[in-house]
């Protein structure tokens, strides 16, 4: 494909993707709620947490064989290949890059406003946690398991193999990093937490550029999202 056809077509994907993205949330949640409902049980009950985790499972599996489709019409070397420990300790190293730069990240912004605030996108999951188990299930998968696939593909696996392929080799990772950024903060836009969001992306991209292989990628992002989860969890 020539470059202006791989922009368009990647910037077609991104767009698709994330429709996806937001579609497993909300038919995960209305489609559970209504069918518990529909049942007379509980909206936010077991049934309906049990309804959720298969909703959400089928969804996440149908768009990320979406997703691949769409990466693999650009790199079809593509997929899940044996893990090798040298590739492997990138996700631990790059897991360690995350949390030390966003030390630094909050140390700057308490320099500059006098006080750490948290990203909307937090506070939206934190507000969660207040439907009870069906909230912390709901969250708890979505970010360990449903973002660090999906957001993988959309981010590092569309936007890294479609978009600035010719340039430099750092051109696409801070492409990546922005437009990561910009996704996790959109609806409520502050500075510091998009430079929070894009230097996680772009160390997720960097991950991907070294290992060749996305699986990486979504470990690290998993591990970072998996530890954020458990530290939201302890402060209930």
């Amino acid at each position: 494909m020539t470059s202006k056809v791989n922009w368009m077509t990647g910037l077609i994907w991104v767009v698709i993707g994330i429709i996806l993205d937001f579609s497993i949330q909300i038919f995960g949640v209305t489609g559970s709620k209504t069918l518990a409902v529909l049942l007379g049980q509980p909206a936010n009950g077991v049934v309906a947490t049990i309804l959720l985790v298969i909703i959400v499972a089928l969804l996440t599996i149908a768009v990320t064989k979406v997703l691949l489709y769409a990466v693999r019409q650009a790199n079809p070397g593509l997929g899940l290949q044996p893990f090798v420990w040298e590739k492997l300790s990138y996700v631990f190293v790059g897991y360690l890059v995350i949390i030390l730069g966003l030390m630094f990240i909050n140390l700057a912004r308490e320099l500059v406003v006098g006080h750490i605030d948290i990203a909307q996108n937090q506070l939206t999951l934190q507000n969660t946690f207040s439907q009870g188990l069906y909230g912390i299930i709901f969250v708890g998968f979505l970010s360990i398991v449903v973002a660090p696939i999906v957001e993988e593909l959309i981010f590092r696996g569309v936007v890294m193999n479609y978009f600035c392929t010719n340039k430099g080799w750092w051109v696409n990772i801070i492409l990546s990093a922005g437009m990561f950024g910009y996704f996790h903060v959109y609806s409520a836009f502050n500075a510091f937490d998009f430079l929070q969001y894009a230097f996680m992306g772009g160390v997720l991209a960097y991950v991907y550029k070294k290992t060749q292989q996305i699986q990486y990628a979504m470990l690290t992002h998993a591990l970072n999202n998996t530890v954020s989860f458990f530290a939201m969890l302890s402060m209930l």
